[in-house]
Protein backbone atom coordinates (compact mmCIF):
# COMPACT_ATOMS: atom_id res chain seq x y z
CA UNK A 1 0.00 0.00 0.00
CA UNK A 2 3.17 2.49 0.22
CA UNK A 3 3.15 3.26 -3.32
CA UNK A 4 -0.25 4.50 -3.54
CA UNK A 5 0.16 6.38 -0.06
CA UNK A 6 3.18 8.64 -1.22
CA UNK A 7 1.24 10.30 -3.73
CA UNK A 8 -0.09 12.50 -1.99
CA UNK A 9 -2.84 14.59 -3.96
CA UNK A 10 -2.60 12.73 -6.86
CA UNK A 11 -4.19 9.60 -4.49
CA UNK A 12 -7.05 11.41 -3.64
CA UNK A 13 -7.82 12.69 -7.50
CA UNK A 14 -7.52 8.68 -8.44
CA UNK A 15 -10.13 7.71 -5.99
CA UNK A 16 -12.47 10.75 -6.65
CA UNK A 17 -12.38 9.63 -10.56
CA UNK A 18 -12.50 5.53 -9.54
CA UNK A 19 -15.24 5.97 -7.14
CA UNK A 20 -17.50 8.46 -9.46
CA UNK A 21 -16.45 7.90 -12.69
CA UNK A 22 -17.72 4.22 -13.51
CA UNK A 23 -19.00 3.32 -16.11
CA UNK A 24 -19.34 -0.02 -18.52
CA UNK A 25 -16.96 -0.01 -21.14
CA UNK A 26 -17.69 -1.44 -24.60
CA UNK A 27 -13.95 -1.47 -25.90
CA UNK A 28 -11.34 -4.47 -24.88
CA UNK A 29 -11.66 -8.16 -24.57
CA UNK A 30 -12.23 -9.67 -21.46
CA UNK A 31 -9.23 -11.88 -19.90
CA UNK A 32 -9.21 -15.36 -19.87
CA UNK A 33 -6.41 -15.98 -17.59
CA UNK A 34 -6.72 -18.93 -15.11
CA UNK A 35 -7.44 -18.44 -11.32
CA UNK A 36 -4.17 -18.43 -9.66
CA UNK A 37 -4.67 -20.28 -6.38
CA UNK A 38 -1.90 -20.10 -3.45
CA UNK A 39 -1.91 -23.16 -1.35
CA UNK A 40 -0.11 -23.60 2.40
CA UNK A 41 1.80 -26.70 3.42
CA UNK A 42 -0.36 -29.40 4.96
CA UNK A 43 -0.94 -29.64 8.57
CA UNK A 44 0.99 -32.41 10.82
CA UNK A 45 -1.42 -34.32 12.69
CA UNK A 46 -1.00 -36.44 15.96
CA UNK A 47 -2.30 -39.45 16.83
CA UNK A 48 -5.57 -37.92 18.39
CA UNK A 49 -5.17 -33.97 18.16
CA UNK A 50 -4.66 -31.51 15.79
CA UNK A 51 -0.86 -29.64 15.36
CA UNK A 52 -1.42 -26.28 14.91
CA UNK A 53 2.37 -25.57 13.59
CA UNK A 54 1.67 -25.71 10.08
CA UNK A 55 -1.29 -25.39 7.79
CA UNK A 56 -3.62 -27.18 5.49
CA UNK A 57 -3.86 -27.19 1.89
CA UNK A 58 -5.59 -24.26 1.26
CA UNK A 59 -7.12 -22.80 -2.12
CA UNK A 60 -7.58 -18.79 -2.26
CA UNK A 61 -8.64 -16.74 -5.30
CA UNK A 62 -6.30 -13.83 -4.38
CA UNK A 63 -7.42 -10.44 -4.56
CA UNK A 64 -3.81 -9.12 -3.30
CA UNK A 65 -1.27 -11.51 -4.72
CA UNK A 66 1.60 -12.39 -3.09
CA UNK A 67 3.11 -12.69 -6.73
CA UNK A 68 5.75 -9.78 -8.07
CA UNK A 69 3.92 -9.49 -10.72
CA UNK A 70 0.48 -8.48 -11.06
CA UNK A 71 -1.59 -9.59 -14.00
CA UNK A 72 -2.65 -6.46 -16.11
CA UNK A 73 -6.35 -5.23 -16.58
CA UNK A 74 -8.09 -2.98 -19.12
CA UNK A 75 -4.90 -2.68 -21.22
CA UNK A 76 -5.23 0.37 -24.16
CA UNK A 77 -2.85 0.09 -27.11
CA UNK A 78 -4.17 4.13 -28.26
CA UNK A 79 -3.12 5.94 -25.52
CA UNK A 80 -0.38 8.68 -25.60
CA UNK A 81 1.82 8.85 -22.78
CA UNK A 82 2.94 12.77 -22.56
CA UNK A 83 5.52 11.60 -19.96
CA UNK A 84 6.97 8.91 -21.58
CA UNK A 85 7.87 11.52 -24.87
CA UNK A 86 4.02 10.49 -26.18
CA UNK A 87 4.58 6.99 -26.03
CA UNK A 88 2.00 4.42 -26.69
CA UNK A 89 0.76 3.28 -23.17
CA UNK A 90 0.63 -0.22 -22.62
CA UNK A 91 0.59 -0.47 -18.52
CA UNK A 92 -2.84 -1.44 -18.01
CA UNK A 93 -5.13 0.11 -15.35
CA UNK A 94 -2.86 0.78 -12.29
CA UNK A 95 -3.85 3.04 -9.84
CA UNK A 96 -0.19 3.38 -8.23
CA UNK A 97 1.29 4.41 -11.89
CA UNK A 98 1.59 8.06 -12.72
CA UNK A 99 1.95 6.93 -16.20
CA UNK A 100 -1.40 5.47 -16.27
CA UNK A 101 -2.58 8.95 -15.18
CA UNK A 102 -0.92 10.44 -17.71
CA UNK A 103 -1.83 8.88 -20.38
CA UNK A 104 -5.74 8.69 -19.43
CA UNK A 105 -5.55 12.61 -18.31
CA UNK A 106 -4.46 13.26 -22.07
CA UNK A 107 -7.63 11.86 -23.55
CA UNK A 108 -9.35 15.48 -22.45
CA UNK A 109 -6.44 17.32 -24.37
CA UNK A 110 -9.26 18.39 -26.80
CA UNK A 111 -10.50 20.92 -23.97
CA UNK A 112 -6.91 21.27 -22.35
CA UNK A 113 -5.84 22.81 -25.94
CA UNK A 114 -9.13 24.56 -26.96
CA UNK A 115 -8.98 26.49 -23.40
CA UNK A 116 -5.41 27.23 -23.24
CA UNK A 117 -5.68 28.35 -27.08
CA UNK A 118 -8.87 30.36 -26.14
CA UNK A 119 -6.99 32.14 -22.78
CA UNK A 120 -4.03 33.25 -25.28
CA UNK A 121 -6.94 34.51 -27.76
CA UNK A 122 -7.93 35.96 -24.89
CA UNK A 123 -4.88 37.88 -23.69
CA UNK A 124 -3.93 38.71 -27.79
CA UNK A 125 -7.42 40.37 -27.89
CA UNK A 126 -6.86 42.36 -24.68
CA UNK A 127 -3.49 43.67 -25.53
CA UNK A 128 -4.90 44.43 -29.23
CA UNK A 129 -7.75 46.70 -27.78
CA UNK A 130 -5.02 48.55 -24.99
CA UNK A 131 -2.70 48.99 -27.79
CA UNK A 132 -5.44 50.92 -30.44
CA UNK A 133 -7.22 52.43 -27.33
CA UNK A 134 -3.40 53.80 -26.25
CA UNK A 135 -1.64 54.04 -29.49
CA UNK A 136 -4.12 54.39 -31.99
CA UNK A 137 -6.86 57.28 -31.11
CA UNK A 138 -8.48 58.90 -33.89
CA UNK A 139 -11.53 60.48 -34.95
CA UNK A 140 -14.04 57.71 -35.86
CA UNK A 141 -16.55 58.87 -38.77
CA UNK A 142 -19.92 58.19 -38.11
CA UNK A 143 -22.30 56.13 -40.69
CA UNK A 144 -25.70 55.59 -40.95
CA UNK A 145 -26.29 51.44 -40.93
CA UNK A 146 -29.20 49.61 -41.32
CA UNK A 147 -31.17 48.19 -38.49
CA UNK A 148 -30.53 44.87 -39.19
CA UNK A 149 -26.67 46.19 -38.73
CA UNK A 150 -27.27 46.50 -35.08
CA UNK A 151 -29.85 44.10 -34.30
CA UNK A 152 -27.93 40.95 -35.53
CA UNK A 153 -25.92 40.85 -33.02
CA UNK A 154 -28.28 41.39 -30.34
CA UNK A 155 -30.45 38.99 -31.82
CA UNK A 156 -27.41 36.54 -31.53
CA UNK A 157 -27.03 37.31 -28.23
CA UNK A 158 -30.15 36.61 -26.76
CA UNK A 159 -30.48 33.12 -28.58
CA UNK A 160 -27.44 32.12 -27.84
CA UNK A 161 -27.52 33.23 -24.30
CA UNK A 162 -31.20 31.70 -23.80
CA UNK A 163 -29.45 28.46 -25.09
CA UNK A 164 -26.63 29.02 -22.51
CA UNK A 165 -29.09 29.64 -19.86
CA UNK A 166 -31.08 26.39 -20.49
CA UNK A 167 -27.64 24.49 -20.63
CA UNK A 168 -26.77 25.97 -17.02
CA UNK A 169 -30.35 25.48 -15.82
CA UNK A 170 -29.89 21.65 -16.52
CA UNK A 171 -26.08 21.15 -15.07
CA UNK A 172 -27.06 22.47 -11.90
CA UNK A 173 -30.12 19.67 -12.10
CA UNK A 174 -27.29 17.22 -13.44
CA UNK A 175 -24.74 18.17 -11.04
CA UNK A 176 -27.21 17.07 -8.08
CA UNK A 177 -27.87 13.56 -9.58
CA UNK A 178 -23.75 13.62 -9.86
CA UNK A 179 -23.77 14.44 -6.30
CA UNK A 180 -26.03 11.91 -5.65
CA UNK A 181 -24.77 9.06 -7.28
CA UNK A 182 -21.25 9.39 -6.19
CA UNK A 183 -22.14 9.48 -2.69
CA UNK A 184 -24.41 5.67 -3.47
CA UNK A 185 -20.82 4.37 -5.07
CA UNK A 186 -18.74 5.79 -1.70
CA UNK A 187 -21.72 4.21 0.01
CA UNK A 188 -21.33 0.87 -1.63
CA UNK A 189 -17.43 0.94 -0.98
CA UNK A 190 -18.09 1.87 2.50
CA UNK A 191 -20.60 -0.69 3.11
CA UNK A 192 -18.20 -3.06 1.81
CA UNK A 193 -15.91 -2.55 3.86
CA UNK A 194 -17.70 -2.07 7.02
CA UNK A 195 -19.33 -5.93 6.53
CA UNK A 196 -15.97 -6.88 6.29
CA UNK A 197 -14.77 -5.44 9.40
CA UNK A 198 -18.06 -6.28 11.03
CA UNK A 199 -16.86 -10.15 9.95
CA UNK A 200 -13.95 -9.87 11.69
CA UNK A 201 -15.29 -8.24 15.07
CA UNK A 202 -17.61 -11.11 14.85
CA UNK A 203 -15.16 -13.26 14.41
CA UNK A 204 -12.49 -12.76 16.88
CA UNK A 205 -15.54 -11.27 19.17
CA UNK A 206 -16.50 -15.48 19.10
CA UNK A 207 -13.02 -16.72 19.43
CA UNK A 208 -12.56 -14.50 22.32
CA UNK A 209 -15.49 -16.11 24.24
CA UNK A 210 -14.14 -19.52 22.78
CA UNK A 211 -11.06 -19.25 24.36
CA UNK A 212 -12.64 -18.43 27.55
CA UNK A 213 -14.77 -21.52 27.56
CA UNK A 214 -12.34 -23.68 26.35
CA UNK A 215 -9.58 -22.47 28.36
CA UNK A 216 -10.14 -24.41 31.48
CA UNK A 217 -10.03 -27.78 29.47
CA UNK A 218 -6.52 -27.42 28.42
CA UNK A 219 -7.70 -28.75 24.41
CA UNK A 220 -4.61 -28.67 22.00
CA UNK A 221 -5.21 -25.90 19.58
CA UNK A 222 -7.96 -23.98 21.31
CA UNK A 223 -5.40 -23.06 24.41
CA UNK A 224 -1.52 -22.06 24.64
CA UNK A 225 -2.29 -18.59 22.74
CA UNK A 226 -3.47 -19.71 19.78
CA UNK A 227 -6.45 -18.21 19.55
CA UNK A 228 -5.26 -14.84 21.38
CA UNK A 229 -2.88 -14.43 18.49
CA UNK A 230 -5.25 -15.37 15.94
CA UNK A 231 -7.31 -12.52 17.23
CA UNK A 232 -4.95 -9.94 17.67
CA UNK A 233 -3.66 -10.66 13.69
CA UNK A 234 -7.30 -10.36 13.04
CA UNK A 235 -8.17 -7.52 14.65
CA UNK A 236 -4.93 -5.55 13.26
CA UNK A 237 -6.51 -6.12 10.03
CA UNK A 238 -9.67 -4.95 10.56
CA UNK A 239 -8.04 -2.04 11.88
CA UNK A 240 -5.86 -1.58 8.42
CA UNK A 241 -8.95 -2.26 6.50
CA UNK A 242 -10.66 0.95 8.67
CA UNK A 243 -7.74 2.59 8.19
CA UNK A 244 -7.63 2.81 4.72
CA UNK A 245 -10.93 2.70 3.79
CA UNK A 246 -11.94 5.33 6.44
CA UNK A 247 -9.53 7.52 5.25
CA UNK A 248 -10.41 7.39 1.57
CA UNK A 249 -14.30 7.67 2.41
CA UNK A 250 -13.39 11.12 4.23
CA UNK A 251 -11.05 12.30 1.20
CA UNK A 252 -13.65 11.27 -1.19
CA UNK A 253 -16.41 13.12 0.88
CA UNK A 254 -14.20 16.41 0.74
CA UNK A 255 -13.51 15.81 -3.06
CA UNK A 256 -17.05 15.10 -3.72
CA UNK A 257 -18.52 17.97 -2.44
CA UNK A 258 -15.58 20.53 -3.46
CA UNK A 259 -16.53 19.50 -7.42
CA UNK A 260 -19.77 19.94 -6.59
CA UNK A 261 -19.37 23.74 -4.89
CA UNK A 262 -16.44 24.42 -7.74
CA UNK A 263 -19.61 23.60 -10.48
CA UNK A 264 -21.86 25.81 -8.54
CA UNK A 265 -19.70 28.22 -8.12
CA UNK A 266 -18.43 28.51 -11.89
CA UNK A 267 -22.43 28.10 -13.18
CA UNK A 268 -23.36 30.84 -11.12
CA UNK A 269 -20.71 32.91 -12.49
CA UNK A 270 -21.53 31.73 -16.24
CA UNK A 271 -24.88 32.52 -15.36
CA UNK A 272 -24.71 36.35 -14.31
CA UNK A 273 -22.37 36.90 -16.91
CA UNK A 274 -24.47 35.80 -19.55
CA UNK A 275 -28.01 37.33 -18.15
CA UNK A 276 -25.68 40.72 -17.75
CA UNK A 277 -23.93 40.60 -21.30
CA UNK A 278 -27.84 40.13 -23.00
CA UNK A 279 -28.81 43.26 -21.26
CA UNK A 280 -25.43 45.07 -21.88
CA UNK A 281 -26.37 44.30 -25.64
CA UNK A 282 -29.66 44.71 -25.40
CA UNK A 283 -29.94 47.71 -23.42
CA UNK A 284 -26.47 49.19 -24.96
CA UNK A 285 -24.43 49.62 -21.76
CA UNK A 286 -21.29 50.12 -22.86
CA UNK A 287 -19.36 50.73 -20.14
CA UNK A 288 -19.34 47.86 -18.11
CA UNK A 289 -19.10 45.62 -21.56
CA UNK A 290 -15.46 45.46 -21.72
CA UNK A 291 -15.33 43.86 -17.93
CA UNK A 292 -18.01 41.41 -19.30
CA UNK A 293 -16.55 40.44 -22.00
CA UNK A 294 -13.27 39.43 -19.57
CA UNK A 295 -14.72 37.67 -17.02
CA UNK A 296 -17.14 35.48 -19.91
CA UNK A 297 -13.79 34.43 -21.59
CA UNK A 298 -12.27 33.42 -18.42
CA UNK A 299 -15.58 31.24 -17.94
CA UNK A 300 -15.25 30.29 -20.87
CA UNK A 301 -11.61 28.90 -20.40
CA UNK A 302 -12.46 27.38 -17.25
CA UNK A 303 -15.45 25.41 -19.26
CA UNK A 304 -13.26 23.90 -21.33
CA UNK A 305 -10.80 23.04 -18.73
CA UNK A 306 -13.42 21.49 -17.02
CA UNK A 307 -14.62 19.75 -20.10
CA UNK A 308 -10.69 18.48 -20.18
CA UNK A 309 -11.12 17.26 -17.24
CA UNK A 310 -14.53 15.29 -17.49
CA UNK A 311 -14.01 13.82 -20.83
CA UNK A 312 -10.81 12.69 -19.19
CA UNK A 313 -12.43 11.04 -16.10
CA UNK A 314 -14.40 9.37 -18.68
CA UNK A 315 -11.92 7.39 -19.77
CA UNK A 316 -11.04 6.09 -16.78
CA UNK A 317 -14.25 5.27 -15.92
CA UNK A 318 -14.51 3.20 -19.10
CA UNK A 319 -10.87 1.48 -17.79
CA UNK A 320 -12.28 1.29 -14.23
CA UNK A 321 -15.41 -0.87 -15.03
CA UNK A 322 -13.57 -2.68 -17.82
CA UNK A 323 -11.31 -3.65 -14.83
CA UNK A 324 -13.83 -4.69 -12.53
CA UNK A 325 -15.54 -6.75 -15.53
CA UNK A 326 -12.39 -8.41 -16.32
CA UNK A 327 -11.63 -8.69 -12.53
CA UNK A 328 -14.85 -10.48 -11.71
CA UNK A 329 -14.39 -12.74 -15.23
CA UNK A 330 -10.47 -14.02 -13.57
CA UNK A 331 -10.21 -12.48 -9.80
CA UNK A 332 -6.29 -13.14 -10.16
CA UNK A 333 -3.26 -11.14 -9.68
CA UNK A 334 -4.23 -7.57 -9.44
CA UNK A 335 -4.01 -4.51 -8.42
CA UNK A 336 -7.37 -4.16 -7.36
CA UNK A 337 -6.64 -4.75 -3.72
CA UNK A 338 -5.24 -1.24 -3.49
CA UNK A 339 -9.06 0.26 -4.15
CA UNK A 340 -10.85 -2.16 -0.97
CA UNK A 341 -8.37 -4.06 0.74
CA UNK A 342 -8.99 -7.57 1.89
CA UNK A 343 -8.03 -9.39 5.29
CA UNK A 344 -4.39 -10.71 4.49
CA UNK A 345 -4.74 -14.33 3.29
CA UNK A 346 -2.45 -15.83 5.41
CA UNK A 347 -4.22 -13.99 8.20
CA UNK A 348 -7.40 -15.41 7.13
CA UNK A 349 -5.93 -18.64 6.10
CA UNK A 350 -4.89 -19.70 9.22
CA UNK A 351 -7.77 -18.49 11.05
CA UNK A 352 -9.75 -21.04 9.17
CA UNK A 353 -7.12 -23.71 10.27
CA UNK A 354 -7.58 -22.61 14.12
CA UNK A 355 -11.39 -22.86 13.35
CA UNK A 356 -11.78 -26.20 11.37
CA UNK A 357 -9.77 -27.70 13.65
CA UNK A 358 -10.53 -26.41 16.80
CA UNK A 359 -13.85 -28.11 16.10
CA UNK A 360 -12.34 -31.01 15.37
CA UNK A 361 -10.15 -31.33 18.48
CA UNK A 362 -13.46 -30.22 20.62
CA UNK A 363 -15.19 -33.59 19.24
CA UNK A 364 -12.41 -35.03 20.09
CA UNK A 365 -12.51 -34.29 23.98
CA UNK A 366 -16.00 -34.73 24.20
CA UNK A 367 -15.90 -38.47 22.58
CA UNK A 368 -13.52 -38.84 25.33
CA UNK A 369 -15.91 -37.92 27.69
CA UNK A 370 -18.80 -39.12 26.02
CA UNK A 371 -16.52 -42.50 25.95
CA UNK A 372 -16.67 -42.38 30.01
CA UNK A 373 -20.00 -41.90 30.04
CA UNK A 374 -21.19 -44.60 27.93
CA UNK A 375 -19.83 -46.97 30.50
CA UNK A 376 -21.13 -45.45 33.27
CA UNK A 377 -24.44 -45.99 31.67
CA UNK A 378 -23.65 -49.33 30.92
CA UNK A 379 -23.58 -50.23 34.69
CA UNK A 380 -27.26 -48.62 35.23
CA UNK A 381 -30.45 -50.91 35.16
CA UNK A 382 -31.56 -50.94 32.33
CA UNK A 383 -28.67 -49.85 30.45
CA UNK A 384 -28.18 -46.74 28.35
CA UNK A 385 -26.43 -46.60 25.08
CA UNK A 386 -25.76 -43.04 24.19
CA UNK A 387 -25.18 -42.35 20.29
CA UNK A 388 -21.85 -41.44 18.60
CA UNK A 389 -20.77 -38.03 18.29
CA UNK A 390 -20.53 -36.56 14.99
CA UNK A 391 -17.51 -34.55 13.49
CA UNK A 392 -19.01 -31.70 11.04
CA UNK A 393 -15.85 -31.25 9.91
CA UNK A 394 -13.85 -33.88 6.96
CA UNK A 395 -10.61 -35.23 7.11
CA UNK A 396 -6.89 -33.13 6.58
CA UNK A 397 -5.95 -31.88 4.82
CA UNK A 398 -9.21 -30.27 2.76
CA UNK A 399 -11.01 -30.25 6.25
CA UNK A 400 -14.25 -29.98 4.58
CA UNK A 401 -17.10 -28.01 6.33
CA UNK A 402 -20.06 -29.26 6.35
CA UNK A 403 -19.70 -32.98 5.74
CA UNK A 404 -23.09 -35.26 6.38
CA UNK A 405 -23.41 -36.81 9.96
CA UNK A 406 -23.80 -40.54 9.62
CA UNK A 407 -27.57 -41.58 10.80
CA UNK A 408 -28.03 -42.26 14.33
CA UNK A 409 -25.46 -39.74 15.60
CA UNK A 410 -25.35 -36.37 17.26
CA UNK A 411 -24.09 -33.55 16.68
CA UNK A 412 -22.28 -31.40 19.01
CA UNK A 413 -24.99 -28.70 19.46
CA UNK A 414 -27.48 -31.31 20.65
CA UNK A 415 -25.34 -33.14 22.95
CA UNK A 416 -26.53 -32.00 25.82
CA UNK A 417 -30.04 -32.23 24.99
CA UNK A 418 -29.09 -35.98 24.81
CA UNK A 419 -27.90 -36.38 28.06
CA UNK A 420 -30.22 -33.64 29.80
CA UNK A 421 -32.21 -36.82 31.11
CA UNK A 422 -29.26 -38.56 33.05
CA UNK A 423 -27.60 -35.86 34.60
CA UNK A 424 -28.34 -36.25 38.38
CA UNK A 425 -27.93 -32.84 40.20
CA UNK A 426 -25.55 -33.72 43.20
CA UNK A 427 -21.78 -34.68 42.77
CA UNK A 428 -20.91 -37.61 43.31
CA UNK A 429 -24.03 -39.33 41.94
CA UNK A 430 -25.88 -41.82 44.28
CA UNK A 431 -27.52 -44.19 44.46
CA UNK A 432 -30.87 -42.80 44.62
CA UNK A 433 -29.90 -41.07 40.90
CA UNK A 434 -28.59 -44.28 39.83
CA UNK A 435 -31.52 -45.92 40.20
CA UNK A 436 -33.42 -43.38 38.55
CA UNK A 437 -30.67 -44.02 35.48
CA UNK A 438 -29.10 -40.70 36.01
CA UNK A 439 -25.06 -41.51 35.80
CA UNK A 440 -23.89 -37.92 34.57
CA UNK A 441 -22.49 -35.70 37.29
CA UNK A 442 -22.94 -32.25 37.17
CA UNK A 443 -19.17 -31.59 36.20
CA UNK A 444 -19.42 -33.90 33.26
CA UNK A 445 -22.62 -32.18 32.19
CA UNK A 446 -21.05 -28.46 32.64
CA UNK A 447 -17.87 -30.05 30.12
CA UNK A 448 -20.72 -31.40 27.68
CA UNK A 449 -22.15 -28.26 27.69
CA UNK A 450 -18.89 -26.33 27.07
CA UNK A 451 -17.81 -28.48 24.26
CA UNK A 452 -20.83 -28.07 22.59
CA UNK A 453 -21.36 -24.29 23.15
CA UNK A 454 -17.68 -23.42 21.81
CA UNK A 455 -17.51 -25.63 19.39
CA UNK A 456 -21.21 -24.58 17.90
CA UNK A 457 -19.78 -20.98 18.36
CA UNK A 458 -16.76 -21.91 15.94
CA UNK A 459 -19.04 -23.69 13.49
CA UNK A 460 -21.56 -20.55 13.21
CA UNK A 461 -18.13 -18.41 12.19
CA UNK A 462 -16.65 -20.82 9.20
CA UNK A 463 -18.85 -19.40 6.68
CA UNK A 464 -17.94 -15.96 7.51
CA UNK A 465 -14.15 -17.21 7.76
CA UNK A 466 -14.75 -18.21 4.45
CA UNK A 467 -15.63 -15.34 3.31
CA UNK A 468 -12.94 -13.57 4.77
CA UNK A 469 -10.47 -16.39 3.34
CA UNK A 470 -11.77 -15.97 -0.29
CA UNK A 471 -12.43 -12.08 0.15
CA UNK A 472 -15.92 -12.77 -1.47
CA UNK A 473 -17.18 -9.57 -0.03
CA UNK A 474 -14.62 -7.86 -2.27
CA UNK A 475 -15.81 -9.98 -5.55
CA UNK A 476 -19.49 -8.62 -4.38
CA UNK A 477 -18.85 -5.32 -4.38
CA UNK A 478 -17.26 -5.28 -7.49
CA UNK A 479 -20.50 -7.18 -9.18
CA UNK A 480 -22.54 -5.03 -7.51
CA UNK A 481 -20.81 -2.08 -8.86
CA UNK A 482 -20.51 -3.24 -12.17
CA UNK A 483 -23.79 -4.60 -12.77
CA UNK A 484 -25.98 -1.64 -10.84
CA UNK A 485 -23.62 0.98 -10.16
CA UNK A 486 -21.99 1.45 -13.34
CA UNK A 487 -25.24 2.08 -16.42
CA UNK A 488 -26.98 5.05 -13.66
CA UNK A 489 -23.21 6.43 -13.47
CA UNK A 490 -22.52 6.79 -16.44
CA UNK A 491 -25.57 8.42 -17.45
CA UNK A 492 -24.96 10.69 -14.72
CA UNK A 493 -21.37 11.87 -16.02
CA UNK A 494 -22.18 12.04 -19.26
CA UNK A 495 -25.01 14.23 -18.08
CA UNK A 496 -21.54 16.30 -17.03
CA UNK A 497 -19.53 16.22 -20.22
CA UNK A 498 -21.31 17.17 -22.85
CA UNK A 499 -23.51 20.15 -21.05
CA UNK A 500 -19.96 21.41 -20.33
CA UNK A 501 -19.21 21.14 -24.13
CA UNK A 502 -22.50 22.90 -24.74
CA UNK A 503 -21.90 25.41 -22.68
CA UNK A 504 -18.36 26.17 -23.36
CA UNK A 505 -19.12 26.74 -27.53
CA UNK A 506 -22.13 28.94 -25.88
CA UNK A 507 -19.64 31.17 -23.99
CA UNK A 508 -17.52 30.79 -26.88
CA UNK A 509 -19.87 32.36 -29.94
CA UNK A 510 -20.90 34.42 -27.00
CA UNK A 511 -17.17 36.03 -26.35
CA UNK A 512 -17.14 36.92 -29.95
CA UNK A 513 -21.15 38.16 -30.45
CA UNK A 514 -20.70 40.85 -27.04
CA UNK A 515 -17.37 42.39 -28.97
CA UNK A 516 -19.53 43.08 -32.31
CA UNK A 517 -22.66 43.96 -30.34
CA UNK A 518 -20.68 46.27 -27.75
CA UNK A 519 -18.62 47.93 -30.91
CA UNK A 520 -22.20 48.44 -33.31
CA UNK A 521 -23.90 50.06 -30.28
CA UNK A 522 -21.51 52.46 -30.02
CA UNK A 523 -21.05 53.46 -33.75
CA UNK A 524 -25.32 53.30 -32.96
CA UNK A 525 -24.59 55.79 -30.55
CA UNK A 526 -22.08 58.12 -32.64
CA UNK A 527 -24.27 57.81 -35.77
CA UNK A 528 -27.56 59.03 -33.20
CA UNK A 529 -25.64 62.33 -31.99
CA UNK A 530 -24.84 63.36 -35.53
CA UNK A 531 -25.69 66.60 -36.55
CA UNK A 532 -28.69 66.62 -39.04
CA UNK A 533 -27.44 69.21 -40.77
CA UNK A 534 -23.64 68.71 -41.59
CA UNK A 535 -21.10 66.82 -38.87
CA UNK A 536 -19.61 63.35 -39.96
CA UNK A 537 -17.04 63.51 -37.79
CA UNK A 538 -17.18 62.59 -34.00
CA UNK A 539 -14.65 62.53 -31.83
CA UNK A 540 -14.40 59.48 -29.83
Amino acid sequence: MSGIRGMGSVKWLAIIILLCFIQVSSQGAISKNTLVVESLSPFEWSSEFVNLNGGHIHGRVLLQARSNASRLLAVKGDRRDPLDSFQKYRGGYDVTNVHYWASAGFTGIYGFAIGVAWLLLGVLVTLGACCKLCCCNHARVAERRSAAYYWIPRILALLLSLFAIGVIVTMYIRNRQFHTRAFKVRDTIAGSANDAIGAVRNVTGTLSEVDTITSKYNIPGLNDGILGNTVNQLNSQANNIDRIVGDNIRNLNKIINAIQLALIVLLSVALFVVVAGLLSALLGWSTIFFLIILIGWLIAVLTWILFGVFYAANSVTSDTCQAFAEYLEAPANTTLAELLPCVDEATSARASNVVKQGVKNIVVRANGNLNGLRQAGAGVQPSVSLPALCDPIGPAPNLVYPTSCPSGTVTLAGLPEVLAPYVCNVEPVTTTCLSQRRFVTPSDDAAIRDFSAAGRSLEIIIPTITALTNCSVVYNTFDTIVTQQCPPTIESIRNLWIPLLLLSVALTLLSFDWIFANHRNKREHYASRRDPEYTNVVKP
